[in-house]
């Protein structure tokens, strides 16, 4: 799955090229721009429409052929504390998705409290505003399309940011989406610990559920090399604490089928007695002494994620419906000596490195969007100019899949493949630009800076080299190409972005005044 251009409030983006619909290789879009331009809102707004097309085919009543309804579609899939926290404004987008070449999805969505037209009793037309907004999605498809394929649409989002960048949904398997490291029904809870002091926060909990699930996939991807990245053993360590009401919980559990988007739903309630027994040393015989007994022990696992499957699936179904209560994990760190590290004294960078990839590792599959804002959030340079390499590398795989990233990142930029990787800038007039990563990948920093983020930074030596060309030439009396006359131009225009103080704004001023005179 692939998507190829999108459009949000009058602006315009391309992400891939007609020529890209035709393979199976997994495709990179980078999106840059300044503050404020907009990369986190049309990475939101693409999922939302994702979503959009989604429920739309799972729900044909839903379809209003592009009329204005008081209702978004979207509105019962998503969590309700998520919702609460929205602000209110009008929204014009649309996404083209596409299947393969020659079929594809094109939805547009508008949100909107703007007058209507209406006729009035003597037939005569007139606007009028009730201030309520309204919601209109229409859904064209071309080519064959079938329903299982819609279905089928796979759609991660990662983010490392404190802040709810991303729809949050009541359910995430229900959609084949996942935002990992938020709560459902409760995103304010967000770094406050599940239930008690005594246990991990909800981030850190996602990050065991994540690597749990991605060693028990059939395809699994070993997460190894990104253990070795962070010199961690390739293990971890779990205490279990046990303060825990398992009647209600395993009540809740039963219950949970009649949410607003889990109607009839209901949970194979022997995969959590099974793993009960497991944990409590009982025999499956004894299965009612579940309902009479709490967990009533502290426990600590040690699990090799190469070797103790059964182990991780149990403690994983625990876990996942707080069965149990994780009150720390450990990582085993490799420096000359093994010792543990508790994930609460783990850095930022490494953090951000294990939370995204095990995420990615849980939930990929053929087809897969994936959607990251800012990576590079407290990543060394080192580590963020392999992440897309690290993508590649654990995920090549996987086929048709598209990486969307939006980043302020030049090392990770200057690092994209020659293939199969573009960059779409946004810039604060509407202006978009789609530009092939073989134009200006594995230069350098400087070079990125000027050509590809627009913002030369103090004393940046490309513009060095280019500026001392030009300057030579002119001394010596030398015709200019067209090219350095290209170059001169584009010198100028960084003129208003540099500091006073810089000698490459004068070196631009020098050029500027001698070309004038002559």
């Amino acid at each position: 799955m692939r998507i190829v251009n999108a459009s949000l409030y009058d602006k315009k983006f391309k992400f891939l090229e007609d020529k890209d619909l035709i393979d199976d290789n997994n495709k990179y879009t980078i999106i840059l721009g300044e503050n404020g331009t907009g990369k986190s809102e049309l990475l939101r707004q693409m999922i939302n429409n994702l979503l959009r097309i989604k429920i739309l085919n799972l729900n044909t009543e839903d379809i209003d052929d592009g009329k204005f309804a008081y209702r978004d579609c979207l509105d019962s899939y998503l969590s309700n504390e998520y919702k609460t926290n929205l602000t209110e404004r009008s929204i014009n987008s649309t996404l083209t998705l596409s299947v393969y070449e020659g079929s594809d999805f094109c939805i547009n969505y508008e949100k909107t409290n703007g007058k209507r037209k209406i006729k009035n009793f003597k037939g005569e037309e007139v606007e009028i505003s009730d201030g309520q907004f309204r919601y209109k999605t229409k859904l064209n498809t071309n080519g064959m399309i079938f329903i299982d394929t819609v279905k089928a649409i796979n759609i991660i989002s990662i983010s490392e940011s404190v802040h709810i960048k991303f729809p949050v949904a009541q359910d995430d398997k229900i959609l084949s989406y996942y935002y990992p490291g938020h709560l459902k029904d409760a995103d304010f809870n967000y770094l406050k610990t599940s239930s008690s002091s005594r246990n991990v926060n909800e981030r850190e909990k996602s990050i065991l559920l994540s690597i749990f699930l991605s060693s028990l996939r059939v395809n699994k991807i070993n997460l190894k090399s990104i253990f070795d990245l962070l010199k961690f053993e390739y293990k971890i360590k779990i205490e279990v604490n046990a303060d825990t009401d398992l009647n209600s919980k395993l009540d809740r559990l039963k219950n949970a089928r009649f949410n607003s988007v889990g109607i009839n739903k209901e949970y194979n309630m022997d995969v959590f007695y099974n793993a009960i027994n497991w944990y409590s040393g009982l025999e499956r015989n004894e299965r009612s002494d579940i309902f009479n007994n709490d967990i009533n022990e502290d426990k600590e696992f040690i699990l090799d994620l190469k070797v103790n499957s059964d182990e991780i699936m149990k403690l994983y179904h625990l876990i996942e419906y707080d069965l149990i209560n994780v009150s720390n994990i450990y990582f085993y760190r490799n420096n000359n000596s093994i010792y543990e590290m508790p994930i609460k004294d783990m850095s930022s960078g490494q953090l951000c490195i294990i939370s995204s990839f095990s995420s990615i590792a849980a939930h990929i599959k053929n087809g897969t969007l994936v959607f990251i804002d800012e990576p590079e959030i407290s990543l060394h340079p080192s580590w963020a100019s392999k992440y897309i390499e690290l993508l590649q590398e654990k995920f090549s795989v996987f086929k048709r899949c598209h990486f969307i990233l939006a980043t302020h990142s030049p090392h990770i930029v200057s690092n994209l493949p020659n293939d199969n990787a573009y960059v779409v800038t946004i810039k604060n007039d509407n202006v978009s630009e789609c530009i092939k990563s073989n134009l200006f990948n594995f230069k350098s920093v400087d070079f990125q800076l000027a050509k590809i983020f627009d913002f030369p930074g103090d004393r940046n030596e490309y513009l060095i080299r280019i500026i001392m060309v030009i300057l030579t030439k002119l001394s010596e009396n030398q015709p200019l190409n067209k090219d350095e006359f290209k170059n001169i131009e584009e010198l100028i225009g960084f003129l208003p972005k540099l500091k006073d103080n810089d000698p490459v704004k004068h070196l631009i001023q020098q050029i500027s005044v001698l070309v004038n005179n002559e």
